[in-house]
């Protein structure tokens, strides 16, 4: 089967459209994971991964599904496909052939010239995957992860949908500049207020009650690094300049993603609300159910 573009064809489709379930079979996919969060499909051996997830949690995220086939809000609906085989600890090529025709090693300038544009974003890979660097494009309502080694050469390949929170992000960062009429004082002295009220002080008490996944010196840089923020988005209020607010937002959570490791369900959701609270008091407007934080966040 021609799999040159298969992300265009399948991506946001029901497990029951015949195409899905052609490639499903061509690969020789299983059911293999199946939670809360998604449901996998994957062959480990070949190296193709498949992640779905029920009708209802797939349309909170991504909006209506490009195909469904019964009234069950629990239909599956493909949301991300990987190539994946693990090549640097087993030195195997795929099999089969891969989108956009990319192959194993292939340098920078071909996978620019398969993919017909260049990354938006680049940064250093993770541990886990032993991939040296992650390469970052977005196509039409699709983003692409391309994995590369120590050698900047293609190791594998990542694609999923755009969620509507990333593509309110888009739009939000295009325009930054008419944000400046949002900010005013009218909350300045909260503001202020807020080192006394951050998620460090619950956190304090959890410790001290016997929550073995705080230590104080993580608890003193958390309350440190949320200082540093307060401080930026108060004087950006003043200032009366978006683009520092958002770029403070950035940069609040790199410090824990650099330094988060005690970071649960419990202290991301507070993370998240006292960052977002916090820019409200500004007049910085924020749609309701986004989340500014998602686009860099690993915690």
């Amino acid at each position: 089967m021609e799999t040159f573009n298969l992300h265009d064809r399948i991506l946001g489709h029901s497990i029951n459209n015949p195409e899905v379930k052609n490639f499903i079979d061509f690969f020789s996919l299983t059911l293999d994971i199946e939670n809360d969060w998604s449901i996998d499909y994957n062959n480990r051996e070949k190296g193709v991964y498949f992640v779905f997830e029920q009708k209802d949690k797939f349309e909170n995220e991504f909006g209506s599904p490009k195909s469904i086939y019964t009234k069950d809000e629990s239909e599956l609906i493909l949301k991300e496909i990987s190539f994946e085989n693990n090549y640097l600890e087993k030195r195997k090529d795929f099999d089969i052939q891969l989108p956009f025709n990319l192959k194993i090693g292939d340098s920078v300038d071909e996978i620019y010239q398969k993919i017909g544009k260049k990354p938006y974003e680049k940064d250093k890979g993770t541990s886990y995957d032993k991939a040296e660097y992650n390469y970052y494009f977005k196509i039409d309502d699709k983003k692409i992860l391309i994995k590369l080694d120590e050698f900047i050469k293609f190791v594998w390949i990542r694609f999923w949908l755009i969620s509507l929170s990333e593509k309110y992000v888009d739009e939000l960062k295009k325009s930054l500049a008419k944000q400046n009429k949002n900010l005013n004082l009218e909350n300045i002295e909260t503001i202020t207020n807020l080192k006394t009220k951050t998620p460090t002080k619950s956190w304090e008490i959890r410790m001290n009650e016997g929550d073995d996944i705080f230590n104080k010196e993580d608890i003193e840089f958390a309350q440190k690094v949320l200082e540093t923020f307060i401080d930026t988005i108060y004087e950006a209020t003043i200032q009366k300049k978006a683009t520092k607010i958002y770029s403070a937002i950035k940069k609040v959570v790199v410090s824990f993603n650099r330094n988060g490791d005690y970071i649960e369900t419990l202290e991301r959701e507070e993370l998240v609300n006292f960052i977002q609270d916090s820019v409200k008091l500004t007049g910085f407007a924020i749609e309701d159910n986004s989340d500014l934080t998602q686009q860099w966040r690993e915690w």
